[in-house]
């Protein structure tokens, strides 16, 4: 039979605790009705709109709540029904964000709840303040500075303050700890989090931070896709050839550390020679390099330069990266990845400058002839270099 509320909340700690040991810690056990009872949990500019009891893939029973922090922040928290170890685990998004919890369902282990709710954690996290059509959609922010702020630090103090009140509620306590992990953009929302939010977090990881999104997207992502581009506006190298470059590159830089182990431990150390695949008479064209190729990868490898040859942003597409191109750089056969080219034209049509260019913004203003109606580029000293 199964245990009323009062019974399970008193016995529940008291079970566990007989089976494993006191370690110092609370065992919480709560119920469904627990949980279904945070639909009417009241909060300070932000509400709750459902509460659901849901078993992760590991059979981890948790409390899942969707709340939305004003104006239009989405969050979800995660609260372990059984065995909460005390703390808070909130994860930040990839990319211009708006989906919410996507890395959970690839299974990943950065920006994903997953991970904190398997070692007891309660989790959370957020779109960043508003819904997109995928995290390289950034038309949400077309004119509208405050959807800006949100997505660049202000989700970060309103999801974790949301959280807290809900696990108060929940489990009758504040978390212990907090801690926040992200990686990418959540890299970047992680360093916001110690300049916006220092006493917030306990600890925070801070995985491969985007953290200038003027000069890494705007400047060197429209760099990398205008140098793959040819007058026609069609891509110079097409999918299909980074495995070609990739072997040749692994041939001349796996040994450079000392050990042929296929790894590259430093691409700074290895200089490598493409021009031994350059296409010979009759050769075909999948087994080899054209001089147009060729010169997208030495463009690729130095990285933004104005045409005085000064570095514009620093480090171009290191050696040992070709297995990732398509995703970033070239796209595959299918028509997946390249997903550099979609991030900059967002960033710069929608969020770079004061006054947004808009939808009709084209990366390729500098190669393909100008129509009538095409966008000039502003002054520099126009172009935004935060949302603090």
């Amino acid at each position: 039979m199964e245990l009323n509320k009062t019974k399970r909340r008193l016995l529940g700690p008291m079970l566990v605790l007989g089976l494993t040991g006191w370690t110092g810690n609370t065992a919480w056990a709560q119920s469904t009705q627990d949980c279904q009872a945070l639909h009417n949990h009241v909060m300070d500019g932000a509400y709750v709109t459902s509460a659901r009891v849901m078993t992760s893939e590991n059979l981890t029973e948790y409390c899942e709540v969707r709340a939305t922090a004003l104006p239009s922040i989405s969050i979800e928290v995660r609260l372990p029904l059984e065995g909460w170890n005390g703390k808070l685990y909130q994860v930040g998004c990839g990319g211009f964000c708006g989906v919410l919890g996507r890395a959970d369902k690839k299974k990943s282990v950065v920006n994903a709840m997953g991970p904190g709710l398997e070692r007891g954690y309660a989790t959370a996290t957020s779109d960043s303040g508003h819904h997109g059509l995928g995290v390289t959609d950034a038309s949400w922010a077309y004119n509208n500075l405050p959807a800006e702020r949100d997505w660049a630090w202000r989700s970060i103090g309103e999801t974790n303050r949301v959280a807290v009140s809900l696990l108060d509620a929940f489990y009758k306590k504040k978390p212990e700890n907090s801690y926040f992990q992200g990686c990418s953009n959540g890299g970047r929302m992680a360093n916001m989090a110690a300049l916006k939010y220092p006493q917030m977090f306990s600890g925070i990881i801070s995985g491969a931070p985007a953290m200038d999104y003027t000069g890494l997207v705007a400047t060197k992502m429209a760099w990398l896709t205008q140098a793959n581009t040819d007058k026609d506006g069609k891509a110079i190298l097409k999918p299909g050839k980074d495995r070609l470059i990739g072997d040749e590159v692994m041939q001349q830089c796996d040994a450079e550390d000392g050990a042929e182990d296929g790894m590259i431990a430093d691409p700074r150390r290895c200089s490598v020679d493409l021009s031994v695949l350059k296409c010979k008479a009759d050769q075909k064209a999948e087994t080899c390099l054209t001089d147009a190729e060729l010169n997208v990868i030495e463009k690729w490898r130095q990285g933004p330069r104005n045409k005085s040859g000064e570095q514009l942003y620093p480090g171009g597409v290191p050696e040992g990266s070709e297995k990732f191109w398509w995703l970033w750089l070239t796209g595959n056969p299918q028509g997946g990845g390249k997903l550099i080219p979609l991030f900059a034209k967002d960033f710069v049509a929608y969020m770079a400058f004061e006054n947004d260019p808009g939808a009709g913004y084209s990366l390729l203003i500098s190669i393909l002839r100008p129509t009538p109606n095409a966008w000039r580029p502003w002054p520099r000293s126009t172009i935004r270099t935060s949302w603090i």
